[in-house]
């Protein structure tokens, strides 16, 4: 489903959640598999395609104070 956008890289789906990433090369290629696929419904599930945050992105987590 996510390789026809080309230039994947990886995929990684999470066991027993309805859950994964697809990484590609290009943001041209990642843009398109978002455009396709947002919102599209398969086997009766309707998937959310979105871009995932950057890991190196700090500001969006809380702190360990806010999680207590």
């Amino acid at each position: 489903l996510v390789c026809r956008f080309g230039n994947l890289i990886d995929v990684y789906i999470l066991r027993g959640k309805n859950f994964g990433f697809a990484k590609y090369a290009s943001i041209d290629s990642a843009n398109r598999a978002i455009d396709a696929l947002n919102r599209l419904t398969i086997s009766g599930i309707t998937l959310k395609v979105i871009e995932a945050e950057d890991a190196k992105d700090n500001s969006r987590k809380r702190s360990r104070d806010e999680r207590d």
